[in-house]
């Protein structure tokens, strides 16, 4: 069976709770988060939960609750995404920060909508294998996220 669900950006961790308002208003009872897992994203976490918004195996965090500084564009495999969406050279990846959010942040004033744009059209070209896109832990993450979505709880 094919995966029937819908994916929103809430622009933010902060508004996860407009976007669950909204869904749950329209009856839609299923809502699952992803968020970074950075601070922002950890306390938000544990606010929703503790508020009823979101029941805690509805929830994803990109490198899981314990870790506290990463975020989404850190489950890109850094050489790659470093190479082909920011254009590195080997130098330039060379010095560029280990932390690929942290790098982002620099580059042109961490606008991510630019990066985003970039990776979508590559891979609305069909340009991407995500072998080699995504690290270790993108993977794990993806595969939680469908399980999750399929099973309708966290695994």
């Amino acid at each position: 069976d094919p995966l029937m669900c819908g994916i929103t950006h809430a622009n933010g961790c902060n508004n996860i709770w407009k976007i669950a308002s909204l869904y749950l208003g329209l009856g839609i009872p299923e809502i699952f988060a992803l968020v970074d897992s950075d601070g922002a994203g950890i306390k938000e976490r544990a606010k929703l939960i503790g508020e009823g918004v979101l029941e805690e195996d509805h929830f994803l965090t990109t490198h899981g609750p314990t870790v506290t500084d990463r975020a989404i564009e850190d489950i890109f495999n850094r050489e790659w995404y470093l190479r082909e969406i920011f254009e590195y050279t080997e130098e330039e990846i060379n010095k560029a920060d280990a932390i690929l959010s942290k790098e982002m942040k620099k580059k042109h004033g961490g606008a991510k909508y630019v990066w985003a744009k970039k990776l979508f059209e590559k891979t609305f070209a069909g340009e991407l294998d995500p072998k080699i896109v995504l690290n270790q832990n993108g993977t794990e993450l993806f595969q939680n996220l469908f399980a999750v979505i399929n099973n309708g709880k966290n695994p």
